[in-house]
């Protein structure tokens, strides 16, 4: 079954961007799904503003094919873990622990050289 493009007019401001997905639900009952996800975009500063846009994508352009985000639904919300870390004391590492919360939202890596 082919999926059909939805048709729809879209009002949001500059500061969001938006993503959908078409899924095919159940093919017996010819029934789709339409994930929609909106995005923004804001610097770690002390003073955070959302990005415009077009600001927004640029840094994600340069994942280069990496999948930014695949449009599927989600439970909760989610935020990306992206920086530097740097080994306590300033001591050679091979490898870094590294941990970030926003909310009750906890996440933990591990940086390798």
């Amino acid at each position: 079954m082919r999926l059909k493009q939805p048709t729809f007019f879209l009002r949001k401001p500059d500061t969001l961007s938006l993503l959908y997905r078409l899924d095919e639900k159940n093919k017996e009952k010819d029934k789709q799904q339409m994930t929609v996800t909106m995005l923004a975009g804001f610097r770690l500063d002390p003073q955070p503003v959302l990005l415009e846009e077009g600001d927004f994508w640029q840094p994600v352009k340069e994942l280069d094919g990496v999948p930014f985000d695949l449009g599927l639904p989600k439970p909760t919300g989610e935020f990306l873990m992206a920086g530097d870390c740097h080994a306590p004391g300033g001591q050679s590492t091979l490898a870094c622990p590294v941990r970030t919360k926003v909310g009750s939202i906890k996440k933990k890596s591990c940086r390798h050289r």
